[in-house]
């Protein structure tokens, strides 16, 4: 990425090159050899082979030094073996999960699946640079013997040798780079995990996840359901710390229910999950009754992707989302902005309201005008593909992004008037900012500005966040 521009320039260079061979080829080589007396055939058959040249030389150029930038961008490579406590190889899936954030918040992706061959090797090639868990799904699991009867190698482990994600090492991969790893698999103490799904639902799927503060990765382990009686089972659980989901339809709507829990040396019993509550937000718009007014609605408790949907004469409507504190807010390039929520007869100061029972809730949203912006620049930004800016409004807890160009300045449209914190990051994605427990340590690093309805905003030049 860094060495975009010169390779543009490299690109541009052999195109130049060409066409002046081409122009040289056609207005000098006729004239040259005429004043020697050459035949026309001849002149003309060093004229082909001239232009010919004049072409593929550049862009052989072109293709040498103008390597696909993907190619370029994802160059790391991960490999290893995996054995058991013996060094004896065990076949295996083995799943690179890149650590990213998305939409503010910090998740885990797969950037690779690769199946060990017989002596347990495995290789992962063109992976983004980042940082990366590695976890281990042996497929032999239960054909190696444990020194005591109640252990097994258990149907997931992580890098290098612990069945609990917190205890996982993390390994980071720098463009050009390849790493070795040796996973050697556990022989850990397991229990059983049963429990009650109270509505009984028909065709719940459940899917149990290792927890590592924000971050989740399927185990792989089975739960057997009976829609019958609502009851699960799950054995061959290591020790460690889970989150137990369970997903269904009911009356065409999706419904989820999770709990969290700790296996320890005492099986888990009696778990009891229940659909979490969800609501249907709808509503009307008052002072904006033009077509497609998009609307956002927001989580401010760190949980809940955003809701979005499109006002149409004067109404609108959200897909079901989970009961508790939200923020409603417009999306540019609209100048106007959220100024009231009434609920049941209640008007709040803002756009930032609370679900906290029943299937609907019907608002009406007083819109207001004109939304201000607010500029500046961030130092030491010389990313080819910016920076990120984080804008949070004080009042609401509302946030609103955007990229700074190549020299660092930035531009963020649809501020609603009121105070507000602004964040930098040379690391694009570095910081999950719907994450409220990681985006507070960072508030040392933040620049507060108050954005005046009147549109005389000073221009503000933000110190990069220290994420080390």
């Amino acid at each position: 990425m860094r060495n975009r521009h010169k390779e543009n320039l490299r690109i541009a260079g052999a195109l130049t090159i060409s066409v002046i061979l081409f122009v040289t080829a056609r207005d000098r080589l006729p004239t040259a050899f005429n004043q020697r007396g050459t035949s026309m055939e001849t002149i003309n058959t060093v004229h082909r082979i001239t232009v010919m040249f004049s072409i593929v030389v550049p862009l052989a150029i072109v293709q040498t030094f103008a390597l696909p930038m993907a190619a370029q961008e994802k160059s790391a490579s991960l490999g290893g073996r995996v054995t058991d406590a013996n060094g004896l190889a065990l076949v295996s899936e083995v799943r690179a999960y890149q650590e990213i954030t998305e939409e503010g918040f910090r998740t885990l992706k797969i950037a690779c699946s690769a199946i060990t061959n017989t002596d347990g090797i495995f290789s992962c090639t063109g992976l983004p640079s980042g940082r990366y868990i590695v976890q281990i799904l042996p497929a032999t699991s239960k054909a190696v013997k444990a020194p005591t009867p109640d252990q097994i190698v258990p149907s997931s482990f992580y890098f290098p040798h612990t069945t609990n994600v917190d205890s996982a090492e993390h390994i980071t991969l720098h463009v050009n780079q390849s790493e070795w790893v040796s996973a050697v698999a556990p022989f850990a103490s397991v229990t059983s995990v049963t429990g009650l799904i109270s509505d009984r639902p028909a065709g719940a799927m459940l899917n149990l996840s290792s927890v590592s503060d924000t971050l989740q990765i399927d185990t792989g382990i089975h739960f057997r359901y009976d829609p019958a009686n609502g009851r699960f089972i799950g054995k061959n659980v290591p020790y460690g710390h889970y989150v137990l989901t369970a997903k269904w339809i009911s009356a065409n709507l999706p419904q989820q229910a999770e709990v969290s829990f700790d296996v320890g040396e005492v099986p888990i019993e009696h778990l009891s999950l229940e659909a979490t509550p969800t609501v249907v937000v709808f509503g009307q718009l008052e002072g904006f009754d033009d077509d497609d007014l998009h609307l956002r609605l927001q989580s401010l408790e760190g949980r809940t992707r955003d809701s979005v949907t499109t006002a149409k004469k004067g109404t609108f409507q959200f897909q079901p989302v989970p009961v508790g504190r939200y923020v409603i807010s417009v999306d540019s390039p609209h100048t106007v902005y959220v100024d009231r929520v009434t609920m049941g007869g209640k008007e709040t100061d803002g756009a930032v309201v609370t679900f906290t029972s029943g299937a609907k809730a019907n608002l009406k949203l007083t819109i207001a005008s004109p939304t201000q912006n607010a500029d500046g620049s961030v130092e030491s930004c010389r990313a080819p593909t910016g920076c990120e800016v984080i804008a949070v409004e004080a009042s609401s807890g509302e946030v609103r992004t955007t990229k700074t160009d190549r020299t660092g300045k930035f531009h963020i449209e649809g501020l609603r008037p009121g105070d507000y914190r602004f964040y930098a990051s040379i690391d694009d994605g570095a910081i999950a900012y719907r994450d409220t427990k990681d985006f507070q340590k960072f508030e040392k690093d933040s620049t507060e500005l108050h954005i005046q309805a009147n549109g005389f905003n000073e221009a503000l030049r933000l110190h990069p966040i220290d994420n080390k």
